[in-house]
């Protein structure tokens, strides 16, 4: 009799233990992005990268890399920048039609935090 249980027990172990996993890691990716966050700032401020080291823990090579992306985020950001904006050239049919999404958009956004909101 009491073997008919067990599986059941078992598989909500596995479960749990899955859930474990996936949460330590999470919390561990979340851990990592924030100090790479907190040194791109830093870097951004123009702290003394030996400071940064000591502050966030990354070693120089993650550092350098860190202000090597964020200078070619900055060029890409410029580049984006340079190209003539989206309604200068939108023909007025075109304008209604954006129009429609942007409504239909945030509508559907909309409901969905109502759905959020009610599941909990």
């Amino acid at each position: 009799m009491r073997e008919n249980l067990i599986p059941e027990f078992e598989d909500y172990e596995e479960d749990r233990e899955k859930l474990d996993t996936e949460l330590y890691y999470s919390k561990k990716e979340g851990k990592e992005e924030g100090i790479k966050e907190t040194a791109n700032n830093m870097l951004k401020k123009k702290f003394d990268i030996k400071d940064i080291i000591d502050i966030t823990g990354l070693s120089e090579s993650e550092i350098k890399e860190l202000e090597e992306k964020s200078k070619n985020e900055d060029i890409e950001e410029k580049q984006v920048n340079l190209i003539p904006d989206f309604e200068d050239f939108a023909t007025e049919e075109e304008d209604r039609e954006m129009m429609r999404n942007t409504e239909l958009y945030y509508s559907e956004k909309k409901g969905r935090e109502e759905g959020v909101k009610e599941n909990k």
